[in-house]
């Protein structure tokens, strides 16, 4: 295969005005005789004894090689690999995926476009990397409660700006800080009250966590333990109501619950003493009963306005607002109001003081052990892959309050660059072939920072070159125990005492790199020499064969640095072409043995390797008509070595060139 791609590839660069055909037999099979020849839309196929085929294209043919397999006639087609062009792309940069909530990194909700609810999705939560606090907690969260105020957030609203999603959370306990009391362990099923919690891994002061009853799913726990806390909060600390009082509640009628039954099971008040907005005759009703007095308490938790309910407010009376209501809700009451005899109290549950959230949650956990926090109507619930429909359903219901619950396997929009997986064993030895040359060097540290303990580094001079040096005397103070010795690789009986040697003091080797490369440029056909040919094609064909013979059948990978220049060819590189299309050939080879293997097909990059060193290669690289490489960079070129395909797959990968 490898010698078709080189005579393909040469013609297509140096010689385009001459179309030579190129035709291939299946393996073992051979005809006297063979011709083949093109004309116009008619393929001819003719052989020794007058036998023929022929065939007929719509258009006329550009091909210029044909394979026979199988009984039938084909021609080459580059096809792409659209699964591994994704994978590739997420590790250069930030791709959205619909991935697993249970894959990936720790992710926080966040704005893709301000205003747009449809633009909601998740990213990764850098935070989650940070060392907890002295008194700190963090939870694995399984459900939170979004409320108007996080769809003031997901709206850009002016005031909302600088805040992120979600006020409270339950899960399971899964950090403490160093610091923490003894009343709360790793394993806990808890609740959370923190700004900013919407997020897999919420974090705050443990003052701001307490346990819920095993007899709590933790949808029911969201759906219980944050509107009673406010319901306590308000009825018994702040409005302080007594049992004699008139009480209006001035909420959507799904948060009225918790307050309601709060005030007739635990203050003891009459039914008949208890309002709502949703009366249609609200005002008259409540003067009536109340003797043209009104009400002592008004609990505001809506988002609408507050004409009427003012309306029905007696002399000396206490408001208290806890609904998250858009700016200051007395900075809306009009003069004569604010001039009357009246207590105003705007309370947020996040901002009370450890102690006092401290006793508050006791309180709210034994009102509802006891049955007395009950709402008979559940906020609505939503998967958290449809996050989206619960923001959807606070904006046009206009309720307070929706539950959202998460799953392993719930699929969610993530915004992420995926993470570099690919981890060495340090008691294993991998060998690195060209590895004193700009990618072989960085291929190496690469691999030194993901555990790699011992490494060996053959080249022809040895780490005689000033950057070779360098990295040996580096790793080396970093516990790297990394050999270079002298060896030409393209030699087998150097490789053989090579190995030998390294075997009596190193662990076996388990991995391979072949970044070995000697570029003699030359038109083939006009003053390339045979010493230029063979010294090109030995650096990538008789390195690889040797590396495939000479090392362990058993290793976890056998990766040969190739380029694409093995399969379209390269102006003045014909015997460059050639060791690429052999490596190509070898991986497929070393596959249908049941061996490890993988040929990268590279494009040119032009920030690392050969290119970026050489004076002449960067001089081409200001007039290549090749665009660089997505995966140009170093370290996103390296990472994408993390990918072997599995048997069923092809057997190499070509990186192709992106425009910029």
């Amino acid at each position: 295969m490898f010698q078709s791609r080189t005579y393909n590839g040469l013609h297509r660069q140096e010689l385009p005005a001459q179309k030579q055909l190129l035709f291939r037999l299946p393996p073992g099979l051979e005809i006297p005789g063979l011709r083949l020849a093109t004309f116009g839309t008619k393929l001819s196929l003719t052989w020794g004894d007058g036998s023929s085929f022929s065939g007929e294209t719509e258009t006329p043919s550009r091909e210029v090689e044909y394979v026979a397999q199988d009984g039938v006639i084909t021609t080459g087609r580059a096809v792409r690999d659209i699964s591994t062009d994704t994978a590739l792309r997420s590790l250069v940069s930030k791709q959205l995926q619909e991935k697993p909530w249970g894959e990936g990194p720790a992710l926080k909700l966040d704005i893709g476009h301000s205003g747009s609810l449809d633009s909601l999705q998740f990213v990764e939560d850098q935070s989650h990397a940070e060392e907890l606090g002295p008194r700190d907690v963090e939870i694995e969260a399984m459900a939170w409660g979004l409320t108007s105020r996080d769809l003031d957030v997901a709206l850009g609203h002016p005031d909302k700006r600088t805040e992120e999603f979600g006020s409270g959370c339950v899960g399971v306990m899964t950090r403490i800080g160093e610091s923490h009391s003894n009343t709360i362990r790793i394993g806990d099923r808890v609740a959370m009250v923190s700004a900013g919690c919407m997020r897999k891994y919420a974090r705050t002061n443990e003052a701001y966590v307490f346990k819920i009853p095993d007899s709590l799913s933790y949808e029911d726990a969201t759906q219980l333990a944050f509107p009673g806390l406010t319901a306590c909060h308000s009825i018994l600390n702040v409005a302080r109501v007594q049992e004699n009082d008139m009480v209006l509640i001035h909420s959507a009628a799904m948060s009225t619950a918790a307050e309601r039954q709060l005030l007739i099971d635990t203050v003891g008040l009459n039914a008949d003493s208890i309002f709502d907005k949703n009366s249609p005759s609200l005002t008259q009703d409540v003067m009536r009963v109340t003797e043209e007095e009104g009400v002592d308490v008004l609990l505001d938790c809506s988002r609408d306005t507050l004409d009427t309910p003012l309306l029905c407010v007696r002399d000396g009376a206490c408001l208290v607002s806890f609904g998250g209501r858009n700016g200051s809700v007395a900075s809306k009451m009009g003069a004569e109001i604010m001039s009357s005899n009246l207590t105003f109290s705007s309370i947020d549950i996040m901002r009370l003081k450890p102690k006092v959230f401290g006793q508050l949650a006791q309180t709210t956990m034994q009102l509802l052990a006891e049955g007395k926090i009950q709402p008979p109507q559940l906020s609505p619930a939503f998967k958290i892959s449809d996050i989206r429909k619960g923001f959807k359903k606070l904006l046009e219901d206009t309720i307070e309050r929706v539950i959202v619950t998460a799953e392993q396997g719930d699929a969610v929009p993530q915004f992420v660059q995926n993470h570099r997986l690919w981890t060495f064993d340090g008691n294993s030895t991998y060998l690195v072939a060209g590895g004193s040359g700009g990618l072989g060097r960085a291929i190496i540290r690469w691999m030194a920072d993901r555990g790699a303990k011992h490494l060996i580094v053959p080249s022809t001079s040895g780490a005689t070159s000033e950057a070779a040096a360098q990295l040996v005397a580096e790793l080396t103070s970093h516990g790297v125990n990394i050999v270079a010795p002298k060896c030409d690789v393209s030699i087998r009986e150097d490789v053989t005492v090579m190995l030998e040697e390294c075997s009596r003091t190193m662990p076996p080797i388990k991995g391979c790199f072949n970044a070995a490369m000697v570029l003699q440029d030359a038109i083939f056909q006009s003053n390339i020499t045979f010493q230029q040919w063979e010294l090109t094609i030995c650096s990538k064909v008789d390195t690889s064969k040797n590396l495939h013979e000479l090392l362990p059948k058993d290793l976890d990978f056998f990766i040969l640095l190739s380029s694409l220049a093995g399969v379209v060819g390269q102006m003045a590189s014909a015997n460059y072409a050639g060791g690429c299309a052999y490596q190509d050939a070898l991986a497929k080879h070393r596959r249908a043995k049941g061996q490890n293997a993988l040929s990268l097909d590279i494009g040119w990059m032009s920030n690392i390797g050969i290119i970026a060193e050489k004076e002449a290669y960067s001089v081409r690289d200001s007039n290549n008509n090749t665009p660089d490489q997505a995966v140009d960079h170093a370290e996103n070129a390296r990472d994408t070595f993390q990918r072997s395909p599995d048997a069923s797959e092809r057997q190499q990968v070509v990186i192709r060139a992106i425009a910029a």
